[in-house]
Order: C-alpha cells, then structure tokens, then sequence
C-alpha cells in the first residue's frame, strides 16, 4: 500500500524547494530511464553487449574517450537505475549515487 501524501505549501520559500527537488528527482530518473534505452540502441546489433567493441557507436555519439568508456558508463548509468528503482533491500543507493557522480564529474 502506498504511503499517504504529505501536505505542505509549495508557494512558501521552503516548500517550493521541496517541490524542486521532488521535480529534479522524478526528471533525473525518466532522463536516465530515456538515456540508457537510447544507447542501449547505440549497441551493435546482434551483440549482448559484453565486449567494448559493442559499444563503439555510443562511443562516438556520447564523446567517450574509447568502447570501453563508453561501456563502462552505460553500466555504471545502468546500475544506477537498478539500484533507484529496485525495492531490493541489499541494494546500496547511497554508494551508487556517490559514485555516479564521481565517475561522471
């Protein structure tokens, strides 16, 4: 069952950064939701995408600096996604969101 909505003044100072941050959070998921299916794409047909020559055409459309970048980043995003939408409670959000960033910064 859903938990209850919470109430609060998104016309307020403090409410409308709230509203912010709900708003980023909910765009952050569906861009990376939208970045991975479009590269997922990107992988060379027929390929489970397993080896970094898969990947050269994501490479070359995202500006990574080899196929293995650029298969190393869509696992990362991947993961990450995983990790964001996934009730699983083994799953270390915290750590997979600090290091995406790192990775990515």
């Amino acid at each position: 069952m859903p938990e209850p909505h919470i109430s609060y003044d998104d016309q307020k100072p403090h409410g409308r950064k709230l509203r912010s941050l709900t708003n980023k959070l909910n765009e952050f998921i569906d861009e990376l939701q939208d970045w991975l299916a479009t590269s997922e794409q990107m992988k060379q047909t027929g390929t489970d995408g397993t080896d970094a020559a898969h990947w050269a055409t994501l490479a070359t459309k995202a500006g990574f600096d080899s196929n293995q970048e650029a298969m190393d980043g869509f696992n990362e995003a991947a993961s990450l996604k995983f990790k964001l939408t996934t009730n699983d409670q083994q799953v270390d959000v915290a750590n997979a969101v600090t290091q995406f960033i790192a990775r990515f910064s």
